[in-house]
């Protein structure tokens, strides 16, 4: 059942492909296991190997960016899980299922970004697909279903059609591809969060745990955690509020992201120089001008590192501090600025005026109230009528 579970979710493998050079169930097992066990660089050693070998066919090199691609998206380096997927996408399209390729490469960067909470994006790309779910694949028809889910979840608010095609869709990855599982309980999560259904949100929280620390997506259990920590916190259930979002804080100071991404990045340039000084002449004035080139590449990428990693480190310490501004107010009571009329305004209504008044965004009470940001900017227009001011400012007074 492993190797089976491994082969589908191999993104272009087909017995009616063109020949192939690498086992491609035994490269899957092999990755998995480095993944798990947190051995990054081994995998990237592992991949390059492909990728450089000059006998390697398309449909290896495409295998091998997808792993890469797979893998970046799991320490939510998103950026270069992205460009390896291009790459792979550019491999594989030279096959014969290029039809096929091209729908799998949109259904991947749309849940990509539903990983990285850029709904609109993601269902930009999906909406714009023509497909017909009962010509795809197993792992395909898997991300169908979640990117359905997510649509009736952002775009169509049909909760209970969320629910449904969320199952569903956990149904087919249990099959296929359990590795995908925590981001589909995330979203799951919170449709069970809109209809209110208590038990449900508690269960699907503690089924994603359950995957994620199984196969070390870490950057997913941050994220089941701090919804969590936002849902405890709308029920009113304080304590636990502060206990998820101890959690989120933790997580997010051991795992970092900017280091890892650095180091790897380092190696990645380490292999590209090995590689070139393989096919190297002999010769000292040759071996001379390699040498300074070298060093003048390492140079230029130690300063390109250097301030890459100033920046990232600087984002870090803002994003930590604001999980931590946010992990305070949650022990202090809410106040209530203004009076606002019981009879004139809906519950949901008063919420977004209380998270005015905290000086929040509409983006940042979207993400609070599990809506999207254009129904924000619709109830803030009848706010204003119902209140008789003129501008967001008039409800701080």
């Amino acid at each position: 059942m492993g190797n089976k579970v491994l082969l589908i979710a191999l993104f272009f493998i087909s017995s009616a492909m063109l020949g192939h050079t690498v086992d491609h169930i035994k490269l899957g097992e092999e990755i998995e296991h480095n993944n798990i066990a947190l051995d990054y660089k081994g995998s990237i050693i592992r991949l390059h190997k492909i990728i450089a070998d000059k006998d390697s066919e398309d449909i290896d090199k495409s295998i091998a960016y997808y792993q890469r691609y797979q893998l970046f998206k799991r320490l939510a380096i998103y950026s270069e899980a992205l460009v390896n997927l291009d790459e792979a996408f550019a491999y594989g399209i030279k096959t014969e299922r290029k039809d096929l390729i091209a729908i799998k490469y949109e259904l991947e960067t749309a849940s990509t970004y539903c990983e990285k909470l850029e709904y609109k994006q993601a269902l930009s790309r999906f909406n714009n697909l023509k497909v017909d779910a009962t010509h795809l694949e197993r792992n395909d028809l898997g991300l169908y279903l979640f990117l359905k889910g997510i649509d009736a979840l952002e775009r169509t608010l049909v909760y209970e059609e969320a629910v449904d095609n969320f199952s569903k869709s956990i149904e087919v990855f249990k099959e296929v591809y359990p590795q995908y599982l925590p981001v589909v309980y995330k979203e799951l999560l919170r449709a069970y969060a809109f209809l209110g259904q208590h038990n449900d949100v508690v269960d699907s929280y503690q089924k994603g745990i359950a995957y994620a620390e199984q196969f070390q997506w870490s950057s997913e259990l941050i994220q089941l955690h701090r919804f969590m920590a936002i849902y405890y916190q709308q029920i009113g259930e304080k304590k636990k509020s502060l206990n998820a979002s101890s959690l989120v804080l933790a997580l997010a100071t051991k795992y970092d992201t900017v280091n890892l991404s650095s180091s790897l990045n380092i190696l990645e340039k380490q292999l590209l120089e090995e590689d070139a000084a393989l096919n190297r002449n002999t010769g000292i004035q040759i071996a001379l001008q390699i040498f300074l080139g070298i060093a003048f590449v390492c140079m230029v990428i130690y300063l390109l590192l250097y301030r890459r990693n100033i920046v990232k480190h600087k984002q870090v310490l803002k994003e930590n501090e604001s999980l931590r501004v946010n992990y305070e107010s949650l022990s202090v009571q809410d106040k209530q600025v203004i009076n606002i009329d019981k009879e004139e305004l809906t519950s949901r209504q008063k919420e977004i005026v209380i998270l005015v008044q905290k000086g929040k965004t509409n983006k940042e009470i979207a993400s609070e109230l599990f809506v999207s940001e254009n129904t924000v900017k619709y109830h803030l227009k009848i706010i204003y009528e119902v209140l008789k001011v003129k501008r967001r400012t008039d409800l701080l007074v």
